[in-house]
């Protein structure tokens, strides 16, 4: 299956992935602004938090794997302290929490790289063994194919990868559905992989998807 590359992805993310043995990340499509190629969401005090990664200028047109990370800006600490916020109190913050500290703190250059980096922490933590590859090159049709299928717009809404399993979150009383991979982490730990099991949408994996 390929995919866009995302920072911490949603669980949706994680949910559609599932069943695939390897995953190719989209490396050579253009660059689109506000996606998840470089924001998610977390659960702070009585809201959600957007975490914006920013981009260096960039031309126009430019593909995935030459994003550059603009670290002109403080991001990095305010990002790490959202979470600190967010998810210091949880119970598997103080077993999780320096894995991801590592990854911010060797600051790659390119997007792609640090949303790679990421990715295997979170599937290497919920102990989900994947072989995760970088296109070749762009094709326009390919089976399997959900370039662009999960995108913040849609974000709140059931989709055809994926139906929201509440479970103990660290703020407010109604749960909040489909945030990024480290509010599940954070918050229940070992059983987050039965919770993305039953977040599937059972698909024809066969299917060819268009862009």
């Amino acid at each position: 299956m390929t995919i866009d590359a995302q920072y911490l992805p949603c669980i949706e993310y994680f949910a559609l992935i599932a069943d695939f043995d390897e995953v190719c990340l989209e490396v050579h499509e253009n660059y689109q602004k506000q996606t998840y190629r470089n924001r998610c969401k977390i659960l702070t005090t009585n809201k959600i938090d957007d975490l914006v990664i920013p981009i260096s200028k960039n031309k126009p047109k430019e593909i995935v794997k030459n994003i550059r990370i603009d670290y002109t800006q403080d991001w990095t600490r305010q990002h790490l302290g959202a979470i600190k916020a967010a998810y210091g109190k949880a119970p598997f913050f103080e077993h999780f929490f320096d894995y991801f500290r590592i990854v911010f703190e060797q600051k790659p250059d390119f997007l792609i790289d640090f949303n790679y980096e990421l990715l295997t922490v979170c599937l290497k933590l919920m102990k989900i063994k994947k072989k995760i590859v970088f296109s070749e090159n762009y094709q326009h049709f390919i089976e399997n194919d959900f370039r662009g299928k999960i995108n913040p717009k849609l974000w709140q809404n059931e989709s055809k990868f994926y139906k929201s399993q509440a479970y103990s979150q660290n703020f407010g009383q109604d749960f909040v559905p489909n945030l990024s991979i480290i509010d599940l982490l954070m918050c229940q730990g070992s059983l987050s992989n039965s919770i993305i099991e039953a977040s599937k949408v059972k698909l024809n994996i066969f299917e060819p998807q268009s862009v």
